[in-house]
């Protein structure tokens, strides 16, 4: 065999190594891709059974353990989907109407962790976590679901704002700090002055007026 002929069988054989090579990968890529299709596709189908049940329990309040069952057997069989923090958050409401609030922070918690900060439900879950802290018989609990919600409430990213400022001015009210309270819901109406209705903009207003 020639020179020239081995060099250009050599090259034939790393041709069609590569090529089995992109091919591979190509069924390697797409075979992952389904999967997390077909994985999506089992949590939305999970989400809705979940919710079946969910809206049952509000119809009937003794089928709430029920209900709890079913979004924690979703989560076991569903985990790490993008329907994840959606279905802890939806657990820790079942929980809360279950009189287990400690769990239901636990759930709320992990929703909030797992939801990426650019989330449109990240500040939303962010201030229900807030808000279940504040409700906490544990005082430093309490004090830090404060700072949480205030943090979340004057963050200009957050879409929510006006409702989690509501609930600040409210935390105030609630302490007999009413010049504190008033000040914050002047900032909510000045944040809402120009924007649609909003119901928390209506609600402090309602409020300032009995201060």
């Amino acid at each position: 065999m020639t020179p020239d002929l081995m060099i250009y069988k050599l090259n034939i054989r790393y041709v069609c190594l590569a090529v089995a090579g992109i091919v591979l990968l190509a069924a390697g890529i797409g075979g992952y891709r389904w999967h997390r299709l077909n994985k999506q596709e089992k949590a939305q189908e999970a989400f809705a059974s979940c919710m079946r049940e969910y809206e049952r329990a509000e119809r009937d309040a003794t089928l709430w353990p029920n209900a709890q069952l079913v979004f924690r057997l979703a989560l076991e069989k569903n985990q790490n989907t993008n329907l994840t923090p959606t279905l802890l958050a939806y657990q820790a409401e079942t929980l809360l109407h279950m009189n287990k609030p400690e769990e239901a922070l636990a759930s709320m918690t992990k929703a909030v962790e797992q939801l990426p900060a650019s989330s449109d439900l990240y500040h939303l879950y962010a201030t229900k976590q807030a808000l279940m802290m504040i409700d906490s018989a544990d005082q430093t609990v309490k004090e830090k679901g404060f700072a949480l919600l205030t943090k979340v409430a004057h963050d200009t990213t957050n879409m929510t704002r006006d409702m989690a400022l509501y609930y600040v001015g409210l935390y105030y009210w609630t302490q007999d700090e009413l010049e504190k309270a008033g000040t914050v819901w002047s900032e909510l109406l000045a944040l809402t002055e120009k924007a649609p209705a909003s119901p928390w903009a209506e609600r402090a207003r309602q409020k300032i007026e009995q201060l």
